[in-house]
């Protein structure tokens, strides 16, 4: 959890360090800086965790010990702000939320379109922006390959478009994924890749609503708009997401379900797990990716559908924002 100099400033006036447990199960009180320095974000400082990986102001019964002594109004802007995280994107912010939370994971919740919701939301962003004062760099699609502003609007849009397609009043996951597969194996061709800025933005600007609105394969042209068949096995872009989204599904999962694990120790445990969808080590903790290859399952069915539509949809929501320090 990061906290800007004038928070740490503020703690350390007040003494915080007599509330900071080194290790879940000993007395408060620590000689050392409850705050570590983070490289990749000048002035800034993050909550050391404890041994067993919890934040060091967690009390024995789960409660943030500023929140007691402080109030609700001190504890860190970023505590305050979770599930939401605020990013700076060109002539944007961009607001994510994490899948950590038990209620985003569960879609539950006040919607944060209008109402106190919103108030709330756009109150936190006002405390955000006085103290992140950084810009957003330029985001490239892939190495080497730039693509400014508005075309990121339109490929979150389109893709967005594309996840929610209901051709037929309901809405064929399997198949919306095979269009996005497609869309983002058509932008990466090195034919594309190789044009020139304005020409590269241009594509994108023509080529990703058309797909978006494209009719389902076998429709008549009168139909609607014609759409190339869809490859069967998918592109390399298909691959990564099937087995990305679900490295990233399985990792939180195990971040959830062992919470007491070191930084250390959950590093290695990912580790682990990336080297086995690679198919270079066993299964890990439940998962055996390739008993899952020897399986069908249907993303469609109405146990599995919403939760991966809605992962996909957040995930697509927050394209432009910058990766975490």
């Amino acid at each position: 959890m990061l906290v800007s100099g004038a928070e740490r400033e503020s703690y350390t006036r007040r003494g915080v360090a007599k509330w900071f447990r080194e290790v879940d199960d000993e007395p408060e009180g620590t000689e050392r800086d409850p705050f570590e320095p983070v490289p990749e974000w000048r002035g800034f400082h993050r909550i050391r965790s404890r041994a067993d990986g919890a934040c060091g102001f967690l009390s024995p019964q789960n409660r943030c010990r500023l929140h007691e002594e402080l109030g609700a109004a001190r504890k860190p802007l970023t505590c305050r702000m979770f599930p939401f995280t605020f990013h700076q994107a060109p002539a944007s912010v961009v607001v994510t939320v994490s899948f950590g939370c038990p209620t985003i994971v569960e879609n539950r919740g006040e919607l944060v379109a209008d109402g106190q919701a919103r108030r709330s939301i756009d109150a936190l962003r006002g405390e955000w922006a006085t103290s992140h004062h950084g810009t957003a760099g330029g985001r490239q699609l892939v190495r080497g390959r730039s693509i400014d502003a508005a075309s990121i609007r339109i490929l979150r849009d389109s893709l967005l478009a594309m996840l929610s397609r209901a051709d037929d009043g309901a809405i064929d996951l399997r198949l919306n994924l095979r269009r996005i597969a497609q869309a983002l194996d058509d932008l990466t061709r090195q034919r594309v890749l190789r044009l020139s800025d304005a020409d590269f933005a241009e594509y994108i600007k023509l080529t990703l609503p058309y797909a978006a609105q494209s009719a389902t394969p076998g429709k008549r042209p009168s139909e609607g708009l014609a759409t190339p068949k869809l490859p069967s096995g998918g592109g390399r872009i298909g691959r990564l997401m099937q087995f990305g989204f679900l490295y990233a599904v399985v990792a939180a999962r195990y971040g959830l379900e062992h919470r007491g694990h070191s930084r250390f120790g959950m590093r290695l445990a990912r580790l682990r797990l990336l080297l086995h969808f690679h198919g270079l080590a066993p299964g890990v903790d439940r998962v055996n990716v390739r008993a899952l290859k020897r399986r069908t399952i249907d993303i469609n069915a109405s146990e599995i559908q919403p939760v991966a539509y809605h992962y996909l949809r957040a995930s697509l929501e927050a394209i432009g924002a910058p990766a975490p320090p």
